[in-house]
This record gives C-alpha cells, sequence and structure tokens, in this order.
C-alpha cells in the first residue's frame, strides 16, 4: 500500500483508474470494478475541512473480486488513500504508516467485493495532509487502490505500478491550516510506555533494545565489509555512507517519542498490522500481534530471517520510520514500497531499497545470523 507519495510500488494488478470526468469527480470501469470519486462538498470549498471524499467501488463482473482493505480507497482511516498534489507538488502525508504482519498471500488483507456490490468510503483527509505548507489552490487526488494477488497467485510474482493514476481536483479558496491529531509526546529520547500492561511494556523495552544492536551490528558490517555479497542483495549499488547512517541513527537515536502499546489510531482490530508510526507525533504504536514475535537469539534456534517473526527487527523497521520523518538523517523519509519481507526487499531498484525500511531490518538480522549462528 502506498504511505509516502510517489515512493511506494503497488502491486502490477493496482488499478488504473481514467482520465478526470469533471474538475471534483472521476469515474471508470476497469478490471470488473467501477470506481467513482467526488468531493462530498463540491469541486470549490472555503477549508480544508470540507474536503470529504467519496469513493464507490463498484463490482461490476460475474464474480467475486478481492481487494486490499487498508490503505486505498476501502480504507477510511490513517492510512494513506490518495497522492495529493497542488501545482504538481507533492502535499506531505501526515497520516500514519504500518507495519504488516502478513503478506499479498495472506486472506486478511482483502475485502472480497460481491457482483453488483458497492463499497463506499467517506475519506476526510484534513489532518492527514501538511496543505499549509503548500498554501490555497487547487488540489488534485490521485486515488490509491491495490488488487494484490488473486486466489492461488504467486506471491512472488514481480510488483510495480503499471499505470498513471488519474486526479479528482477540489479547489480550497482559504483556510489551510493544520489540523493535528491529539496525541501526547515525552520530552526526551524513545520511550517505552504501557501503563496497562507490564508484559507489553517489558517486550517493547526488550524489542528496543534489541532494534539498538541489530542497527549496530549492521554498521559494524557494513564498515568491515563494505559492498558485500549480502549488501549487494538488500541495497545493490547504493554508497555505503547513506545506508549506514540510517543505521547509525537508530543505534545512537535521541529524539522524543513514544513507543506505545496503545491502539491510538484504531488500526490493530484484524491481526494485520504488527506496528504503525505516526507521522505528526513520530510516536510508534504496537498491535497485539506483535507481542507474538521473538528476540534475535530465536534465529539461532529454528525462526528463520524470512518469517518476520523479530520484534527488534519490527522496532528497527518502525525506528528508521520516525527518525527520518522526524529529519536526524537528511534525506527522504524511509517507508514501505513493500512490507513483504525479505524476498521481495531484495526484488526491488537500488533507489527502492535505499528507502525501503524492510530492506535494513532484513539485511541486520541476516547479519545477525551470519554472527552469531554458526550452524545455521
Amino acid at each position: 500500500m502506498r504511505l509516502q507519495a510517489a515512493l511506494l510500488a503497488l502491486s502490477s494488478s493496482a488499478l488504473a483508474l481514467a482520465a478526470v470526468v469533471t474538475p471534483s469527480h472521476n469515474s471508470r470501469a476497469i478490471d470488473g470494478l467501477s470506481v467513482e470519486v467526488s468531493n462530498a462538498n463540491g469541486p470549490s470549498v472555503a477549508s480544508i475541512d470540507d474536503l470529504v471524499l467519496v469513493s464507490k467501488v463498484t463490482n461490476v463482473g460475474d464474480e467475486p473480486i478481492r481487494v486490499i482493505k487498508y490503505g486505498g480507497l476501502l480504507d477510511a482511516g490513517y492510512l494513506q488513500s490518495f497522492i495529493v498534489k497542488k501545482d504538481g507538488k507533492d502535499v506531505p502525508f501526515t497520516g500514519i504508516v504500518a507495519q504488516f504482519g502478513v503478506t499479498y498471500a495472506d486472506a486478511a488483507l482483502y475485502r472480497t467485493i460481491a457482483p453488483g456490490e458497492t463499497v463506499t468510503t467517506e475519506h476526510k483527509v484534513a489532518a492527514l495532509y501538511d496543505f499549509k505548507s503548500v498554501g490555497t489552490g487547487e488540489f488534485t487526488f490521485e486515488p490509491l487502490l491495490d488488487r494484490g494477488l488473486d486466489v492461488g497467485e504467486s506471491a512472488s510474482r514481480s510488483t510495480g505500478q503499471a499505470h498513471a493514476l488519474p486526479t479528482t481536483s477540489v479547489k480550497v479558496a482559504q483556510d489551510v491550516a493544520t489540523r493535528v491529531v491529539a496525541e501526547s509526546q515525552l520530552d526526551k529520547r524513545a520511550t517505552p510506555q504501557c501503563t496497562t500492561n507490564a508484559t507489553q511494556l517489558a517486550i517493547i523495552q526488550a524489542a528496543y533494545q534489541d532494534s539498538k544492536l541489530l542497527a549496530a551490528t549492521a554498521a559494524s558490517h557494513i564498515t568491515v565489509h563494505g559492498t558485500s555479497t549480502l549488501y549487494s542483495r538488500y541495497f545493490k549499488d547504493n554508497p555505503t555512507a547513506a545506508i549506514l547512517a540510517r543505521y547509525r541513527s537508530v543505534a545512537d537515536e535521541k529524539v522524543a517519542r513514544i513507543l506505545s502499546c496503545t491502539d491510538a489510531a484504531f488500526q490493530c482490530p484484524g491481526d494485520v498490522i504488527l506496528a504503525y508510526t505516526w507521522t505528526q507525533t513520530f510516536n510508534v504504536h504496537f498491535c497485539p500481534i506483535f507481542y507474538n514475535q521473538v528476540p534475535s537469539y530465536r534465529l539461532c534456534s529454528g525462526v528463520n530471517v524470512h518469517q518476520n517473526r523479530i520484534s527488534g527487527a519490527t522496532v528497527l523497521h518502525e525506528m528508521l520510520h520516525t527518525i527520518s520523518m522526524y529529519g536526524q538523517v537528511s534525506a527522504n523519509w524511509i517507508v514501505d514500497i513493500t512490507s513483504r519481507g525479505c524476498a521481495a526487499s531484495q526484488g526491488l531498484s537500488a533507489g527502492e531499497q535505499a528507502v525501503n525500511a524492510d530492506s535494513f531490518a532484513c539485511l541486520a538480522t541476516e547479519v545477525y545470523v551470519n554472527n552469531n549462528c554458526p550452524e545455521s
């Protein structure tokens, strides 16, 4: 799912919507689905509070169709459902970036739309994009919709957005002031916080320390071995200095944020999301399935790197999000080009790997195995 404009690669079966029909409305039937998007308050509004985009996705075929329900047009929450631009430039997304505990092959990722059924979703976007940074004017909204994999289709097939997506346009005349989703912060470096469950707090604390160890170990490997075969699998010909800076930013981080057991954005039901990061506060929230993960030492006793079960690697993944968002390392945000594991990360382009959180987590866990698990 796309979580940062122009950076996330949708699957090759992502729906390509057609050209704009009116300034505030578009529709198109494609791949058995009719997709319609409009602003409930018309093509011209006074305030971003009036940006209420309504999407309608209808199955016009004769067979049920699966569509990914997290992020994109079927999601009314805080994940990204649109790419927003003004004058051709991206409007920064300020919602949440989620890490998934399932793959494209898992049924839990999907909503099945029956023949003739319409799924209508209302998207209130005022607090999810930094409209203030670009000022008033005409905004274009490019909808996101991912078909993922059909039942029985290989989970190893290549991904990538095959078509440019059209836009819906709305003019905002006056109010583009920042809308903030309220959430508390602490004035110190990353702090595990969980007042309701001591066991969960202990797991977060241990995983946080493990993430810093994984980051430091990966940095040491790169410092000693440079562009090794292992490095090249996850970062191809990327300069080592830039990758080292990312790992060291986690090992040495000193920025205020909370690592919380609370589901502040109500993203955890369904046991699909492991954790997510608020882009407005830099805080990280862990979902119940995270606590089923295991420490790094289990990589030496039956847990495979590709199983995505290491709690420290999950925290490393999230810390890369939150640190890059805060700007501790100056460069593009670390996002989720793929949240589908280590094999998928190896298949990305060099540019995608450099900003893909899983690439960093996977290299770190493989280095751990090489250093600590001689029998593996």
